[in-house]
């Protein structure tokens, strides 16, 4: 439950940043990174680290 609830606020921060301004490709770039580092977690300890 927890890792859905910060894949939500990774998407809702990524867009706030590119209506804020930010190039959309950096954003990209940096919400795909995170997004398959959270898909590879398998347990909740690891999102503590």
């Amino acid at each position: 439950m927890l890792k859905i609830l910060l894949l939500e606020f990774l998407v809702m921060m990524s867009r706030a940043a590119v209506e804020a301004g930010a190039p959309q490709t950096e954003v990209i770039g940096f919400c795909y990174r995170h997004v398959t580092e959270l898909t590879m977690i398998t347990e909740d300890e690891q999102l503590s680290r």
